[in-house]
């Protein structure tokens, strides 16, 4: 009936209601983009900012309640070992990108070469995207933390494919359209890229960690 209608219409618009938390969800998405943009401005601490999201991000939004305080503390709390691994990925993507270039001016009989360095790129972001919510989740020093990502990446293929996915898609559609960069992928990064792809992949790495629940921070 129309007043049947009404009242689900009235629901669904309640400030609780379907549209309500989701507008809600975009708009704390929002503040974390910022805030993760924010502090990775000196570019060097780029890896803390992305573990203070983390830390964020694999708690909501069962939790969703200070959400910039809880940033900021996590930046404080992982500034040392975040910046660490920032720098080291950093280093590893400029050495391949120099590797790839002096490999591209070779002949057809170094392909060996470019397959082992094909198989490296693949290593180093199946490391890369374990690392930082394994930094805002447990409590370890950094090389254990990039050995645990290794094992993760490997003993859960699916998940760390999916995750991969999900990195690669954003830099794919910009490769292969770069209009869209600027009429699309820009704006989308300002606002929502990295702490949406956050977000996402810390669906996944949720139900990896739960399978090892020791030394998980408090």
């Amino acid at each position: 009936t129309a007043e049947e209608k009404e009242l689900r219409m009235r629901n669904f618009l309640r400030y609780d209601g379907p549209l309500g938390r989701f507008l809600n969800s975009v708009a704390d998405m929002v503040l974390l983009n910022l805030l993760w943009l924010l502090c990775s401005l000196p570019v060097v601490t780029i890896g803390a900012s992305t573990v203070a999201l983390y830390t964020v991000t694999l708690r909501y939004p069962e939790d969703d309640s200070g959400l910039a305080k809880l940033f900021f503390l996590a930046f404080r709390n992982n500034w040392k070992q975040g910046m660490a691994a920032g720098l080291i990925f950093l280093a590893a993507a400029a050495a391949l990108i120099l590797d790839f270039r002096i490999v591209e001016g070779l002949s057809d009989g170094w392909q060996v070469l470019k397959a082992i360095l094909w198989a490296a790129v693949f290593v180093c972001l199946m490391v890369y995207v374990y690392t930082f919510p394994l930094l805002a989740r447990y409590d370890q020093t950094l090389g254990k933390t990039l050995r645990n990502a290794l094992l993760l990446g490997l003993c859960n293929l699916p998940a760390t494919l999916l995750v991969m996915l999900l990195h690669a898609l954003p830099v794919v559609a910009v490769v292969l359209n770069p209009e869209m960069f600027v009429s699309f992928a820009l704006p989308f990064l300002t606002f929502l890229g990295p702490s949406i792809l956050s977000f996402l992949s810390a669906q996944v790495m949720k139900r990896v960690f739960a399978r090892y629940p020791a030394g998980e921070k408090g």
